[in-house]
C-alpha cells in the first residue's frame, strides 16, 4: 500500500494541469482602430490616481498615470523610450509583465484603450488598409 500512495498525488497533479484549456483565438485577438497605435512594452505606474465616482460601482474606478516603456512598435505612431500614458481602471496594471497596448490620443496625450498580456500571444487585428 505504501508504493501506491506516492504515485496517486502525482497523477492527480498531472491530471489537474492537463485540464487547463488553451487560449482561444478570440481571446488572443486585440482589435484596434485605424487611428490608434499598438505597441509592446511594460508600465511603471505613478502614484497619481484620480478616483471617479460611479453610482453602484462597488470596487471603484479611476484614472491612473504611468510611463510606458516601449519595446516594439506594431502599428501607428512610432514611439520609443518612455511615453507618459493614462488609463481608466479599478486598480493599477502590473509592472512586472509585458503587454501589447492599444493607445488612443486624447487632450492630455496617450491613453491606453486596451491591453493584453504578451504571455497569451495577442494578435493585433484591424480593418485598416
Amino acid at each position: 500500500m505504501k508504493h501506491f500512495a506516492i504515485p496517486v498525488p502525482i497523477l492527480l497533479c498531472l491530471a489537474a494541469c492537463s485540464t487547463i484549456n488553451a487560449i482561444s483565438e478570440s481571446d488572443r485577438t486585440l482589435p484596434f482602430a485605424c487611428g490608434e497605435t499598438v505597441v509592446v512594452g511594460t508600465l511603471s505606474n505613478k502614484v497619481a490616481h484620480k478616483t471617479v465616482p460611479i453610482e453602484g460601482d462597488l470596487i471603484g474606478h479611476g484614472w491612473m498615470e504611468a510611463n510606458l516603456h516601449v519595446r516594439r512598435n506594431v502599428h501607428g505612431d512610432h514611439l520609443s523610450g518612455d511615453v507618459p500614458v493614462r488609463y481608466f481602471a479599478h486598480t493599477y496594471m502590473r509592472e512586472d509583465k509585458r503587454f501589447m497596448f492599444v493607445l488612443g490620443r486624447d487632450d492630455v496625450g496617450y491613453k491606453i484603450e486596451t491591453a493584453q498580456l504578451m504571455s497569451v500571444k495577442p494578435q493585433a487585428v484591424s480593418d485598416c488598409r
